[in-house]
């Protein structure tokens, strides 16, 4: 049997959480038991805060992310992307 995978989103259809090889119960929209799960929060703006509860860095003013490795030049282009 090949893998599965589930989905659950918030009401503007925003990914929260994603299961693989999981029990999903239709009636109920929700999933037991996965082998593989993630669970993902976002700001009012889309962009995601955190994975696993594990927190991201604050987007910068031009709602860019700010995480370690990634640079840009004084225009807001990306110079460096470590990842």
């Amino acid at each position: 049997m090949g893998s599965r995978i589930a989905a659950e989103y918030d009401l503007t259809q925003q990914i929260t959480r994603y299961a693989q090889n999981g029990n999903v119960d239709l009636n109920t929209g929700t999933i037991a038991s996965p082998a593989t799960d993630t669970n993902l929060a976002f700001d009012g703006c889309g962009n995601k805060t955190s994975q696993n509860g594990v927190a991201f860095a604050t987007p910068n003013n031009m709602n860019q992310p700010t995480d370690p490795g990634i640079t840009y030049d004084t225009s807001g282009n990306l110079k460096a992307w470590n990842g």
